[in-house]
């Protein structure tokens, strides 16, 4: 009988430390999984963070040729402006002068 009770206790005993084996290993898995989504997430973040900022570079890049672009027609528009009022001047002067002639 005690022989018998020996056993089964240690049986018991095997049972509970496979349990706790078991239950550390799948402890450990647990741990591992969350670990690894943590990283996925972060190299999401750190992804969508680069596309912003490629993005927001872009269009300042954008901007920045938009504006560039105005100030060389607003420049084209000035001269122009400039050569016709140049103009005008030059037929004024010639007016004057063939207006002399005629007196």
């Amino acid at each position: 009988e005690e022989e018998e009770e020996e056993e089964e206790e240690e049986e018991e005993e095997e049972e509970k430390e496979e349990e706790e084996e078991e239950e550390e290993e799948e402890e450990e898995e647990e741990e591992e999984e969350r670990k690894e989504e943590e990283e996925e997430e972060e190299e999401e973040e750190e992804e969508e963070e680069e596309e912003e900022e490629e993005e927001e570079e872009e269009e300042e890049e954008e901007e920045e040729e938009e504006e560039e672009e105005e100030e060389e027609e607003e420049e084209e528009e000035e001269e122009k402006e400039e050569e016709e009022e140049e103009e005008e001047d030059k037929e004024d002067e010639e007016d004057k002068v063939e207006g002399r002639e005629l007196f």
